[in-house]
């Protein structure tokens, strides 16, 4: 996917995004069935380009105030779905479930995939006042 790409789903499906700088786009409060599945809205969208051909390298998504139930259910869905396209994680810290991420501030749990031209991270951390934190990153370590 190119630059143009991400403009035209953004345009189509009426998703609210800007130009933050050269080779960052930032989408705001995307409804998750505009990207052809389900669970919480995507607070914050950042889509990174390689500066050359304006092709995509990065995607990171972020879900804020989550609860500790919500939280654990859709980090439980992205890693059933990566193990589907991509194997098994590469490492685990903490526990996918509700009761270990509510158990403190700052309890976090994250998951990895690491291969040679490929990045995944899902994680979720506990934010005192603030909830859950959701945090998917997707980048390809290709030149």
């Amino acid at each position: 996917m190119t630059l143009a790409d991400v403009k035209a789903w953004a345009e189509s499906q009426h998703v609210n995004c800007e130009d933050v700088r050269g080779g960052l786009l930032r989408c705001t409060d995307v409804p998750v069935v505009a990207l052809g599945g389900s669970g919480p809205l995507i607070n914050r969208l950042d889509f990174g380009f390689t500066l050359a051909d304006q092709r995509l390298v990065n995607l990171s998504a972020w879900r804020n105030g989550l609860t500790s139930v919500a939280a654990a259910a859709q980090m439980d869905a992205v890693v059933a779905s990566m193990r589907e396209r991509v194997g098994a994680p590469s490492h685990e810290e903490g526990r996918r479930s509700a009761q270990y991420l509510a158990a403190g501030p700052l309890h976090t749990t994250l998951v990895q995939y690491r291969f040679k031209d490929y990045i995944a991270d899902v994680s979720a951390t506990n934010i005192p006042g603030r909830g859950l934190s959701l945090r998917e990153h997707y980048m390809s370590a290709r030149d």
